[in-house]
């Protein structure tokens, strides 16, 4: 169970605080019983009431060490090839990685949309819409979860895999 003041990651919208762990006031009466989290997501608006069972995966926020290693091993993290499949697997392998618990299905999301985005360019095709979209979204989840780790602006993680890897993971807006 998480405490108030904790950073973690929540199914796909990313880093969120604990704000608070109880029984909100606003429920209905049947639900009185029923522990809420109170999370506010770190890089957008509100607040999120979940309970404390739900079945979304929820997950302690990576510690600076485990950035580090994670951003060193990025070039060991091997691309799939996306190039064959038709819009609903892609749908559902993008989605199944963005609310996957290990911070790697994105970096494998991002390097594999990247090399499939490259490939189309070199063939003189336009990049598809869905894997920009999705690719964008892996790397805002990635560099908000890198940024809270390593105490970074979110706004610098490219420059600093950049600096660590000699590379790009991803260019800062993928068109």
């Amino acid at each position: 169970m998480f405490s108030n003041g904790d950073q973690i990651v929540y199914g796909s919208t990313g880093v969120c605080r604990v704000e608070a762990v109880g029984v909100p006031e606003h429920l209905p009466a049947s639900d009185k019983e029923t522990l809420y989290y109170k999370l506010a997501p770190v890089y957008s608006v509100g607040y999120i009431y979940i309970p404390v069972n739900a079945p979304v995966f929820m997950r302690p926020v990576m510690d600076r060490e485990q950035a580090e290693r994670l951003v060193k091993g990025i070039p060991q993290v091997k691309e799939k090839d996306l190039s064959q499949l038709d819009n609903r697997v892609l749908t559902e392998k993008y989605r199944s990685a963005l609310s996957h618990e290990d911070p790697r299905a994105l970096v494998c999301l991002i390097k594999s949309v990247k090399k499939k985005l490259s490939d189309a360019a070199k063939g003189g095709h336009r990049p598809a819409k869905l894997d920009r979209d999705y690719m964008n979204r892996a790397r805002e989840l990635l560099y908000g979860e890198l940024a809270v780790s390593l105490a970074i602006p979110k706004e610098t993680v490219g420059s600093y895999i950049r600096d660590k890897l000699g590379e790009e993971l991803a260019e800062e807006e993928a068109e």
